[in-house]
C-alpha cells in the first residue's frame, strides 16, 4: 500500500472515526446558544462556527457527514492517551458532550467516509 505524506491535490475523499454522537445541526447550535448566551466569550455567527469553536473549547472535534445534515461530535480513536484507557476515553467524550450541551448524549463510534465527485 502507498502512503502520501503531502497534501493531494486532486483528492475528494473524506473520512472520519471518532467516538461521539451525530447531532442535528441547528439542535446543537440551539443548545449551545442557550447554555453558553451570557458568557463573555461567546460570539453569535453560523451554526458550524459556533459549534466548531465551542466544540474546540471542550476538546471535541466537528465532522460533517456527506449531505452535513448532522453534526459529529467526538473525539477521535487517534488521540486517545497512552496512559488512558478505553473506559477513560469514552467517559471523558460524554463528559465533555454532556458539558458543552447540558443534556446526557448516547456516544458510540461512528465510522464515515464518502467520496465526493
Amino acid at each position: 500500500m502507498k502512503t502520501r505524506n503531502g497534501f493531494v491535490s486532486n483528492s475528494s475523499t473524506t473520512s472520519f472515526c471518532i467516538f461521539g454522537s451525530a447531532i442535528d445541526e441547528e439542535e446543537c447550535a440551539k443548545l449551545i446558544r442557550e447554555k453558553y448566551s451570557q458568557d463573555a466569550k461567546f460570539e453569535d455567527g453560523e451554526n458550524d462556527d459556533i459549534i466548531d469553536e465551542w466544540a474546540n473549547h471542550a476538546g471535541l472535534e466537528l465532522h460533517y457527514g456527506y449531505d452535513r445534515c448532522e453534526a459529529y461530535l467526538g473525539r477521535s480513536w487517534s488521540s486517545v492517551q497512552d496512559d488512558e484507557t478505553g473506559r477513560a476515553f469514552k467517559e471523558s467524550v460524554q463528559k465533555a458532550l454532556k458539558d458543552l450541551l447540558g443534556k446526557e448524549i448516547k456516544c458510540e463510534t461512528i465510522v464515515e467516509a464518502f467520496r465526493d465527485g
